[in-house]
């Protein structure tokens, strides 16, 4: 019985962990894209500021 515990708890484990691995595979790109606009508009002059007033309004 505890080693058919112990194999359920390693198996939790693993699928935990890939779970994560794969959860931060797919944010990754979203953040390289969001990273990128926030440099294209910073370029265009869009200041934090700025960007203040329009999700203000």
């Amino acid at each position: 019985m505890e080693e058919q515990r112990q194999i359920q708890l390693k198996f939790v484990s693993n699928m935990q962990l890939k779970l994560l691995n794969s959860t931060q595979d797919a944010v990754q790109p979203l953040r390289n894209i969001m990273d990128e606009l926030s440099k294209e508009a910073q370029a265009q002059g869009l200041t934090p500021e700025i960007l203040d007033s329009i999700l203000q309004n």
